[in-house]
């Protein structure tokens, strides 16, 4: 398979990168990228608004029309972006790690988010989009309860296409061609609480100790109780209250 080269369309103020890759449905190719200085509809998960000011931040939409993936493998895409910033700030000297499903924190502090759209046609992903917002720039947040920035935690501004660019690269890496071990592996080493005890509350309400042992292919957190047994959480089925 030839690998696909990007083509980056950069945008100004557009109401988001994923309603604009939307709209190219029909005519994108695998790996089309399209970034906006400023997104007035800028989402999050559960239709959370994305807090960015015009030209700090990197925000973009990767289209993908992945290879034989199945649908039920889905969460590998949302993997690999996760681990493609992780591994892009680190080459910047900034340690990050993954909060379940694909936020992206430096500490206790969040510095990118992840909305994947995904389009499945029978047993098989048609196609999908990513959906990134990367606080690089900013240096003053009004409404985002606990953000940080490349900025606040280097003191140094950045080229908005250089680092697009490495980003983009470490998710070529993991893409072509895409090993669900080796994805799977290392997104549970940079998962956030992974293995260690912390504080849990389901939906419903109930309050209990858990560990994560595992997160499974269609993404469901698997967390071990106190008495050894293994529960499967889908996303806002359940939140870590550590702080």
């Amino acid at each position: 398979m030839k690998s696909p080269d990007y083509h980056i369309t950069w945008l100004d103020a557009i109401d988001s990168t994923n309603s604009e890759a939307a709209r190219h449905y029909a005519t994108a190719a695998d790996l089309d990228v399209w970034v906006a200085t400023f997104q007035e509809a800028g989402r999050g998960q559960q239709q959370n608004r994305w807090e960015s000011e015009a030209n700090k931040n990197l925000l973009f939409s990767i289209f993908f029309r992945p290879s034989k993936l199945r649908a039920k493998k889905q969460f590998l895409l949302s993997q690999l972006v996760s681990l493609a910033l992780c591994n892009s700030l680190q080459e910047e000297g900034v340690k990050a790690v993954i909060k379940w499903p694909n936020d992206i924190y430096v500490g206790k502090k969040k510095i990118a988010g992840i909305l994947i759209e995904h389009y499945i046609s029978g047993t098989h992903v048609l196609t999908s989009i990513a959906g990134i917002g990367l606080n690089v720039n900013q240096s003053v947040f009004h409404t985002a309860p606990n953000p940080t920035s490349l900025f606040l935690e280097t003191n140094r501004l950045f080229e908005l296409p250089l680092l697009l660019q490495k980003i983009l690269d470490n998710v070529k890496k993991y893409y072509l061609p895409i090993n669900s071990k080796k994805l799977q592996e290392q997104y549970l080493s940079h998962l956030l609480f992974y293995k260690q005890w912390a504080d849990y509350r389901s939906s419903e309400g109930i309050l209990f100790k858990a560990q994560i042992v595992d997160v499974s292919s269609t993404g469901e957190l698997v967390l071990m109780d106190e008495v050894g047994d293994n529960h499967n959480f889908a996303f806002k089925e359940v939140f870590c209250i550590n702080k």
